[in-house]
């Protein structure tokens, strides 16, 4: 699949997006496109990576005649550029709808008039039952995506999603803001330590992309199944695994609880209950099949049956435990003092 193909990453400067594009440049692919409205983050990338496969395209999706011109020529397309940040898309809704659900249709409309053979849109479990505009426009994103492949026609490009939650180490999570202030001697600041979260580790977002870019039917929501850490034990397992490596007391950083944020959920999901229905499973991987239609009857990709062993919420998941999330922590990406 990878082999001499041309991708298109869009966010590439992202977490999201440089996981990925490390993985691809460890692979055969043939030419990577690396999109993004960062320009200081395109130059930190231009200076990070040196392979020639590289291209570096300084736009945003809702440029829509732009991404015309990056599109051409290209065999896959990760769409991972999106506001994801609960808090400043509370607060920013308008800029939301334009980068999230209009730069999402703008990806699509020029994927199919290019010719693209495969779409992934990167989404999150916040658009499972939507509580903040964060989560509500990630699943417009998720619904404009599986509604490509009937509006697109049968020889057009197919289209998936993947939805996950936090990503350990990620911009988005919570351990960078805690890392810092375990840096400046604390507090943790804890919006409320009965607070879940799923979390994966990196390694495992970037199987669960390249699974379902390789597994996709077209329509599905992919999914994989994530542990659920307690807010207030991911805090306390940061305090004593990291602060050593800081040079900070960890008896001497205390915690202070500040309440939820605008948007903020106590906890999270992966699916709707309507959406458990029609799951197909292979091992941690989950599929959500698109709904039934007169002009459709979805089946499972290959491999995939049906499950209803599903823990929809990180309410009833088992919470790891202190050393789990401290092993975590360390496994895939452990601090390094800088001084």
């Amino acid at each position: 699949m990878l082999e001499d193909a041309t991708v298109l990453i869009t966010g590439a400067t992202g977490s999201v997006g440089t996981l990925l594009t490390d993985h691809l440049l460890a692979t055969d692919v043939g030419t990577l496109r690396l999109f993004d409205a960062d320009e200081a983050g395109l130059a930190t990338a231009r200076s990070r990576l040196d392979d020639d496969r590289c291209r570096f395209l300084a736009s945003d999706v809702r440029d829509a005649t732009r991404l015309r011109y990056a599109m051409a020529d290209v065999d896959i397309v990760i769409h991972a550029a999106a506001m994801t940040h609960v808090d400043v898309v509370e607060y920013n809704p308008f800029e939301a709808v334009k980068t999230n659900v209009l730069g999402t249709q703008h990806v699509i409309e020029t994927a199919i008039d290019a010719g693209v053979g495969r779409v992934l849109l990167t989404s999150s479990d916040k658009a499972v039952d939507p509580a903040n505009t964060m989560g509500t426009t990630k699943l417009l994103a998720e619904k404009l995506v599986t509604a490509a492949n009937e509006y697109a026609g049968a020889d057009a490009p197919r289209f998936a999603s993947v939805r996950f939650g936090n990503v350990l180490h990620s911009s988005r999570s919570v351990l960078p803001v805690f890392t810092a202030q375990l840096r400046a001697g604390g507090p943790l600041t804890v919006t409320d330590p009965a607070m879940t979260r799923f979390f994966l580790q990196p390694s495992e977002l970037v199987d669960l992309v390249m699974a379902a870019l390789a597994r996709l039917r077209g329509g599905e929501v992919f999914i994989r199944r994530m542990p659920a850490i307690a807010i207030g034990d991911l805090a306390e397992a940061l305090r004593l695994e990291l602060a050593p490596q800081l040079g900070v007391d960890p008896d001497a950083v205390a915690v202070e609880v500040v309440g939820p944020r605008p948007g903020e959920t106590q906890h999270e999901q992966i699916m709707t209950a309507r959406e458990a229905d029609r799951a197909a499973a292979d091992g941690a991987l989950l599929a959500i099949l698109p709904e039934a239609t007169d002009q459709r009857s979805p089946e499972p990709p290959a491999g995939f049956a049906p499950t209803d062993e599903i823990v929809r919420s990180s309410a009833a998941a088992e919470p790891l435990g202190l050393e789990a999330i401290r092993a975590a922590i360390a496994a895939e990406a452990p601090v390094v003092v800088d001084g």
